[in-house]
C-alpha cells in the first residue's frame, strides 16, 4: 500500500527532470490522465489549471502525469492556456507500479488503460488521500475543497 511519494524521474514541459526531491516543503497533487488533447483529459487539465492559483495558496503545487512526451505537452499547455507541471511517464512505469494500468472495456472491446487517479501528498511526501478511477469533471473542485478543510 503506498504511503509516500514513490521515487521518480520523469521529464516535465519544460524539459528539466524531476523527482519527489523538487516538491518537497509543498503538499502535492499528482493527478495521472491518459492523454494529451483528448475531451476529459483537457477538462480535467483546465479545471487544474483555472484553481492553480488557489492550491498555492494552500502550499500545494500540481503536476498532471500521461505518457505523452514533453512537446506534446507543451503543444497542450500552448493550446488551452494551462499553467500547471505536465510530467511525462512514456512507459506508464510509475502508473503501473501503483496499478493504475489495468484491463478495462472500452466500445465493447478489452483495452489495457489507465484509470484516471489522483494523489495527494503533505509536505514531507506521505499520502494524504488517493482517489482512484475519478471522473474529470468537477474533480479538481473536489481535491481543492479536502485540501481547504485539512
Amino acid at each position: 500500500m503506498l504511503d509516500k511519494i514513490p521515487d521518480f524521474q520523469m521529464t516535465g514541459d519544460d524539459g528539466r527532470i524531476y523527482t519527489p526531491a523538487d516538491f518537497s516543503g509543498k503538499k502535492l497533487v499528482l493527478f495521472f490522465y491518459p492523454k494529451d488533447n483528448t475531451t476529459a483529459c483537457t477538462i480535467e487539465n483546465i479545471d487544474y489549471s483555472a484553481l492553480q492559483a488557489e492550491f498555492a495558496r494552500h502550499n500545494c503545487m500540481i503536476a498532471g502525469i500521461s505518457k505523452d512526451g514533453s512537446k506534446t505537452h507543451c503543444n497542450f499547455k500552448s493550446k488551452q492556456n494551462l499553467h500547471h507541471l505536465l510530467l511525462t511517464d512514456p512507459e506508464w512505469s510509475l502508473a503501473s507500479s501503483l496499478g493504475l494500468i489495468q484491463d478495462k472495456t472500452m466500445y465493447g472491446k478489452p483495452v489495457r488503460g489507465l484509470l484516471r487517479s489522483t494523489y495527494l501528498f503533505d509536505e514531507k511526501g506521505m499520502l494524504i488521500k488517493s482517489w482512484i478511477n475519478i471522473k474529470a469533471p468537477g474533480h479538481a473542485q473536489e481535491v481543492l475543497n479536502f485540501i481547504k478543510a485539512l
